[in-house]
């Protein structure tokens, strides 16, 4: 009898895991799909728009346009990066690894993300955030099937911005292509952007001695419902398959009022321009 009941326990076990695996390997196919469709509706979105002209930019963006060899690819508007890395999930969590896929419009601010994280061996977090130029959300689910925080709005957007802002030195033919973008030279080695609309958002990039970009600060973006500022540092600068100089290590910090907060650390794998 005894045996029976170990034995009924044992496939009942079996079968649920079977049924749990499955639910896993069907939301996780939903959850890819869901991505690729929204990459295609950007693209199918995309249209002709006007650009600004090399020499009209600041002295120092035209330096670095022309370090990192964009040239050849300057006609092409639709990239897609890999990479992974570790990001702080939580303000005072632990730096936990993390694996992502974007597409980028370089001629608007536009993105799809797809980011995977594991917070331990077992618990695997799903998100997956957009970006049009009216439009922002993002959302995340626990082994892509169970929610556990959605989001959009006006704040949503801004946030997605500054992170597009962020991320144009992987595709630097944003620099021309994208008009939502305002540039200003503000210091010998510093450049301002300010993606132009109803509430401007305002960033400052600064170049080393090379002429490279070195470092990005947004000086209000918002976490946890606090402004505060945002730094983003470059380094690594190799070239890519398409011969285009780009940073393969980029860190974020919150600057705090008790002191600098390790955002992330990523790490470039691939990036193709289209």
């Amino acid at each position: 009898m005894l045996e029976q009941i170990l034995s009924d326990i044992v496939v009942s076990f079996i079968v649920v895991a079977v049924l749990f695996l499955g639910v896993l390997l069907i939301s996780n196919w939903v959850f890819l799909n869901r991505f690729r469709e929204d990459v295609l509706y950007l693209k199918k979105g995309q249209d002709e728009a006007g650009e600004k002209k090399v020499e009209e930019l600041p002295k120092a963006l035209v330096t670095y346009l022309s370090k990192v060899n964009i040239a050849s690819q300057m006609d092409l508007k639709q990239a897609f990066i890999t990479y992974e890395g570790f990001h702080r999930g939580k303000q005072k969590g632990p730096l936990v690894p993390v694996k992502g896929e974007q597409f980028f419009l370089t001629d608007r601010p536009a993105y799809m993300w797809m980011g995977f994280s594991k917070l331990n061996p077992v618990i695997r977090m799903s998100s997956l955030e957009k970006l049009k130029p009216e439009e922002g959300s993002s959302f995340t689910r626990l082994w892509s099937v169970f929610p556990v925080n959605k989001a959009s709005g006006p704040q949503v957007i801004k946030n997605h911005r500054f992170r597009y802002a962020a991320e144009m030195a992987w595709f630097p033919q944003s620099f021309v292509h994208n008009n939502s973008l305002i540039w200003t030279e503000s210091g010998e080695r510093e450049v301002k952007g300010e993606f132009d609309g109803v509430e401007p958002l305002s960033y400052t990039l600064t170049f080393n001695e090379e002429g490279l970009i070195e470092q990005v600060q947004a000086e209000e973006r918002v976490r946890d419902g606090q402004k505060e500022r945002w730094t983003v540092h470059y380094s690594n600068y190799k070239a890519n398959q398409d011969n285009v100089l780009v940073p393969y290590r980029v860190d974020t910090f919150w600057n705090t009022a008790n002191g600098d907060v390790h955002d992330s650390r990523i790490f470039l794998k691939t990036v193709h321009y289209e």
